[in-house]
This record gives C-alpha cells, structure tokens and sequence, in this order.
C-alpha cells in the first residue's frame, strides 16, 4: 500500500471546492453542493409517544431486579453520548431516548436500565431497538460509561443535578461548554474523533462517522460523497498509519477563529509516516460537532 504525502489544501472557513487526485483526500465540511439525504430509518415516532419497556415484574421473575424505566431513570444516565465505534445516544429525563448506529437508528425510544442486571436498553413502539452489557454506570457526578466493550463519552446535556435539555452542558471533566471558549479536553475530543474515524476505515464503512458529525456538514454534504472522499482509503489503496493507543499531539494550540470554527491541528507520532491532522468542529446542541476532517501524512527520519 502507499501513503499519501498530502491530503488537500489547508481548510477555509468560506465555501471550497474539494481536490482529489491520485495521492489526494480531502472532505470539508462546506463548499459541496446541498444534496437532500436520503430519508432515515425512523422507529417509534410514528403513533405518538413511545409506551415504556415492560416493567421488571414482567420482564422478570427475578424480584431483586432494579430495572428501571420513564422518569425513574438516575439523573446521571441524562445527556448525549457518544461512542468510541462512532455509535450515538440520547439519553432524556422523561426516560426517552434515541440511538444512531449507523445502518440502525432509534428515534423517541423507551430506555430501560438495570444495574443490578448489567443491562441499559432503548426499545422502539414495535418492539425493536438495542440491548447493551452495562459494563460502567456513569458516576452522579459525571463521567463517561461503557456498554458492551464501548466507551461512551458524554458531550453534552448534563451537568451534576441536571436533566438533559439544561443550558449548562457539560463535557466529560465537568466543565461547563460554552461556543466562545475552546474545551480543556480538546485532547480527548481529537483522539476520539480521530480513532472512530481509524474504526469506521478498518471497518470498510464510514456510515456510522458521518452520522456523527455536525448537521451543518450532513445538510451540505451527502453520505454518498462523504464515503467517496475517502474510498481509497476504506478500499486499502491508501494506508493509514496505526498509532494505538497513543495520545494525539496538538500544535498549535486550539482555537476559535472568528467564524465561531474550533480548530484542533495535531499528529501522531508513527513511523516511519506520521499522521497529522487537522479537524474543524462547529457547537450544536451543546457540543462540538464536527465540520471538517483533513490527513497529512508525511515520512519522518
């Protein structure tokens, strides 16, 4: 396989026409035509509000069971979620939720959850929906969770005592988000934005990160062109370096330009090519939501 040397001319915040030649990638989250999308699988929005997941005495014969459901849901599962494979939920404190997997989606689902049992749930009103190992419950003061080997990060909709909805969302450590200040876990935001996308490419599928980036990308940029821009790496023509576990580098420091645009530039440190990155990301629904994605991948000593 070969490595690209450069992957497209530097971002804009004014609308761009993307580039591809034969060592090129590039997407950007503006410039592209507006291409309606194609209509989501939408479950349990259709006949009103979805009824709640079978309470534990008839789910259950088991009377310790600490399943619960609609508002006795803890507060410290609220919030929006988003998991290292891409997957997103939407956990609200009338006990409904949504979850994106991709080629699966759940809208106004009912969760269900079950310490004791081990187990979290969204059911759509037919019946169909997701059912994950609660491996880590959040803590009541924050914290992310992981259900069935995935860790989700909580980017927004919660602060300790809170329900989603809450103007004051909160990131991971706690720390109120706001559009005008650049977050403190901008670290973390890159190594997950950049590890789903690494997933979805091993994968052969990158459904499931377009999914997750920003409506304002969504609305102007079709998944269609989206897996095309990247095709000749989802194809393994082009070969993107594996840095583990390692934690991003970023340089320069993130900031906000004057178009309201987060930018996080960094790389990771692999041989003999290095991986660097540059990643724009807009705030929608109290996050920061990803605009635009570009690779420079350049041999090192």
């Amino acid at each position: 396989m070969q490595n690209p040397s450069s992957v497209g001319p530097p971002f804009s915040p004014t609308p761009i026409t993307p580039r591809r030649g034969p060592n090129k990638l590039l997407l950007f989250g503006c410039g592209l035509p507006v291409v309606a999308l194609v209509g989501l699988i939408v479950l349990g929005a259709i006949l009103g509000d979805s009824p709640s997941p079978k309470s534990p005495s008839a789910s259950s014969g088991n009377s310790s069971s600490t399943e619960v459901s609609g508002s006795s849901i803890p507060a410290r599962y609220f919030g929006k979620w988003t998991g290292q494979d891409g997957t997103t939920l939407a956990i609200r404190s009338d006990g409904q939720g949504d979850f994106n997997g991709g080629n699966f989606k759940v809208e106004g689902g009912g969760i269900t959850v079950d310490e004791s049992g081990k187990k979290l749930k969204i059911s759509s009103f037919f019946g169909m929906g997701r059912e994950w190992t609660l491996d880590k419950a959040p803590s009541d003061t924050g914290g992310d969770m992981k259900l069935s080997g995935v860790t989700f990060r909580r980017i927004g909709g919660f602060s300790p005592g809170s329900s989603l909805g809450n103007s004051s969302a909160s990131t991971t450590n706690g720390e109120s988000f706001s559009p005008d200040h650049v977050p403190t876990n901008a670290q973390e935001l890159a190594q997950e934005t950049t590890s789903a996308f690494r997933h979805g490419v091993r994968a052969k599928d990158l459904g499931t990160f377009y999914n997750s980036t920003s409506q304002m990308w969504q609305q102007q940029t079709s998944e269609t062109e989206f897996k095309e821009a990247f095709a000749q790496l989802t194809k393994g023509e082009l070969s993107l370096p594996d840095w583990g576990n390692t934690q991003p580098v970023l340089s320069p420091a993130p900031h906000i330009d004057d178009e309201k645009v987060l930018r996080v530039d960094g790389y990771y440190p692999t041989k003999p090519i290095r991986a660097n990155f540059r990643l724009r990301y807009v705030p929608e629904d109290g996050a920061w939501k990803l605009l635009g994605i570009n690779w420079d991948f350049k041999r090192t000593p």
